[in-house]
């Protein structure tokens, strides 16, 4: 692995850091306010991201296999466990011992940004038609985090029925479609309009995820910081989930028709911590600052790290 690949890899990938930077930028000046983040949000994920996934999946008609859609979304699922297993051994070491706080961080620690900010450097890495697989594989993500990581989170009872959200059903549904055939009556026009609205998910959920990274950034201003917490979810995110993960790609016995979920795991292996934690901690009134905290340093960090892991996956994954 030479650096020409890391600089390859990072090229590739600066356009997500300068959409997240235009975000951040918007806030700042009041463009976007945090007003208007509840209906984007809303916007985005009932409507945007939706369509962004069903012509993604709808697309890919290797999917249609149901032996073949197994392998990722189990992979996707038992990453998530991983993770959680790995931050827990992590805030155990370091007595991170109040229990509000191990939870919060372990939850956090344990989850990658598997969507807005994968997704992007995905389609910049392996190419669009490969979006599709990585979506199978983050249903996956969605049964780990709604139906174990709520539980640990202490949100009460599972959120299993919570995965019955728009961009879930508009996957399933590519699949079924795919399966049965029935993709083949739908009209190209109207796979080419909902292409045209899906195209403009990722690029609105980067600017609020600049948006919030500011938001996040003055919250802190004004907390004591925790070091174990901020020092053990990079630790956990940045170094040794990478590790883990790429050996996974590189030594795993996957069957050849889904040898490409090895390309997953590294992209995954190089995302920070999940922003989305931070939505699900406040809902459940976990620990958010907690939360931000574990979550906050390895965005920033991951401007550098991110393209070092993945040149170095792809490349051990190869070799």
């Amino acid at each position: 692995m030479g650096i020409e690949s890391v600089f390859e890899v990072a090229s590739a990938v600066t356009p997500v850091f300068i959409l997240i930077g235009m975000g951040f930028l918007a806030r700042g000046f009041r463009w976007l306010s945090p007003e208007s983040d509840d209906s984007l949000l809303k916007l985005t994920f009932r409507f945007l991201y939706p369509c962004f996934i069903f012509e993604k999946v709808f697309a890919e008609e290797s999917l249609a296999d149901l032996d073949v859609i197994w392998w990722p979304i189990s992979g996707g699922f038992l990453s998530i466990i991983l993770g959680f297993g790995v931050a827990f051994a992590i805030a155990t070491v370091s007595r991170i011992d109040d229990k509000g706080t191990r939870r919060a961080f372990v939850f956090t620690a344990g989850i990658f940004n598997y969507g807005y900010f994968a997704i992007p450097v995905c389609e910049a890495i392996f190419g669009e038609s490969f979006v599709g697989k990585l979506l199978v594989f983050n249903l996956g993500v969605e049964l780990a985090i709604w139906g174990v990581g709520v539980l640990l989170i202490g949100g009460g009872a599972s959120g299993v029925g919570r995965l019955f959200n728009p961009p879930i059903l508009a996957l399933i549904l590519a699949l079924w479609m795919n399966y049965s055939g029935w993709g083949a009556f739908c009209p190209e026009f109207v796979i080419r309009a909902i292409e045209m609205v899906g195209a403009c998910a990722i690029p609105v959920g980067l600017l609020l995820i600049g948006a919030t990274t500011l938001d996040l950034w003055r919250d802190q201003r004004t907390s004591s910081l925790n070091w174990q917490v901020t020092g053990g979810g990079s630790l956990v995110r940045l170094a040794l989930m990478p590790c883990i993960m790429i050996a996974v790609a590189r030594w795993a016995p996957f069957p050849s028709d889904v040898n490409w979920l090895r390309e997953i795991f590294v992209l995954q292996a190089a995302m920070p911590a999940g922003i989305f934690a931070i939505v699900i901690a406040r809902y459940y009134r976990a620990n958010a600052q907690v939360t931000a905290q574990t979550m906050a340093p390895t965005i920033l960090a991951c401007i550098v790290t991110l393209p070092i892991w993945l040149a170095f996956g792809l490349w051990a994954i190869e070799y």
